[in-house]
């Protein structure tokens, strides 16, 4: 009896300084907002780059040294500047060679019109006097000797009116080609100012002065900034929806310009292509937009939305709500006991960082936004914020198209 006694008192005391039970995994804390009926722009995301309305390279027209260069890489020009001088002096020579040659052939021009003149003064004598001739020698009061002298001499008259008038045209044929030559001179000469076709902005500079160019090597390039271009694609089952859109009203589009704390840009669809590509079935357009600050550069990327109408209803959450998984986009909703489920979703578009949801979701869920990671279906969390589903500035570049 008395060793059960010990036995039983061994075991309770054994009991007594066990550790206690381990506790459950702690309930992991999640950020949540609710699913809201919102009015959004009906629009289409897709990423978009960014062109100048014109592009100019700038080239000589004419071999030469580069003389001076008058503007800075980088700067503002406006149409007209001067931009780069060559050495005029070999065609400005070459100008006073063709002007000494118009002035020699007009000299000539002037002797064969007087040759011309008098030569036919002489002509006009002879011919009166070889009538008269004529007719003394048919009176008998001439012989034949003395009237065929006479007419000898008023056929050379004639013949010399004749090679006269030749000679006058060919001396204003050639005062022709010498103007020509003079004009082409005079034109080379003015090729050796090199000025800006377009206002924009000019680009590095390929030759720096001191270097000899040939005619047609690359200078420098221009864009014209201000207005610009955003050209994008859409895919061509948007074309029926944006053409009878814009049969309207013109249509906007909005850029959003990436790590630009300022906001979106706005401007108008100025063009759609007249074909859709048939590789990639999508079709092309642009938006002209005014750039007066320089937010958008040529050949940048932005994020583009073409805006087809100004209000519609619709569900939304913020964009980080939605996850990739293996069977698509999903979001994790936490029910009234405050466990979580996975619940597949559509997403149609993103419009200023919410998710437009079009299958999957009802207004007033709850879906988590943060603390994904640490989720597993039915289990339970602890809301510690909710959150409104918050406008962001600038699409992600992953958007994609809606379809």
């Amino acid at each position: 009896m008395a060793l059960c006694a010990a036995i039983l008192a061994c075991l309770l005391g054994s009991c007594e300084n066990s550790p206690p039970p381990a506790a459950g995994p702690p309930t992991p804390p999640v950020l949540v907002a609710e699913v809201e009926q919102k009015i959004v722009p009906r629009q289409l995301p897709t990423i978009g780059n960014v062109e100048a309305v014109a592009t100019v390279e700038v080239r000589p027209q004419v071999s030469g040294e580069i003389k001076s260069v008058h503007f800075q890489e980088g700067q503002d020009v406006a149409a007209g500047d001067l931009l780069v001088t060559l050495d005029e002096r070999p065609y400005r020579a070459a100008l006073d060679q063709a002007q000494a040659a118009l002035e020699k052939n007009r000299a000539l021009l002037l002797q064969a019109e007087a040759n011309l003149a008098r030569n036919r003064a002489q002509s006009e004598n002879a011919d009166l006097e070889e009538k008269r001739y004529e007719a003394l020698w048919k009176s008998g009061s001439v012989s034949k000797s003395e009237y065929d002298k006479v007419r000898t001499e008023a056929d050379a008259l004639r013949a010399a009116v004749q090679s006269d008038a030749a000679a006058v045209e060919t001396a204003r044929r050639e005062i022709g080609v010498a103007a020509a030559a003079l004009e082409s001179a005079r034109i080379r000469l003015d090729y050796c100012t090199i000025r800006s076709p377009i206002a924009g902005c000019a680009g590095s500079l390929v030759v720096h002065a001191g270097n000899v160019v040939e005619a047609n090597d690359p200078l420098v390039v221009i864009r014209q900034l201000d207005p610009i271009h955003v050209a994008f694609a859409l895919p061509e089952t948007h074309l029926s929806e944006i053409r009878r859109v814009q049969a309207q009203a013109p249509l906007s589009v909005r850029v959003d310009v990436p790590q630009d704390p300022r906001g979106p840009l706005f401007g108008k669809l100025t063009f759609i292509d007249n074909a859709v590509d048939r590789t990639t079935g999508m079709i092309r357009f642009k938006a002209t937009l005014s750039n007066p600050e320089r937010r958008l550069w040529p050949g940048q990327y932005v994020n583009v939305a073409l805006i087809l109408s100004d209000r519609e209803p619709a569900l939304v959450v913020p964009v980080v709500a939605v996850q990739p998984g293996q069977d698509g986009l999903f979001v994790y909703v936490v029910r009234s006991d405050n466990t979580v489920e996975p619940r597949t979703v559509t997403v149609e578009r993103e419009v200023d960082g919410q998710a437009v949801i079009t299958a999957g979701l009802s207004a007033g869920e709850r879906v988590v936004t943060d603390g994904h990671l640490r989720l597993a279906p039915g289990m339970a969390v602890a809301v510690k914020q909710r959150l409104s589903p918050a406008p962001r500035q600038v699409a992600t570049p992953q958007s994609e198209p809606a379809s």
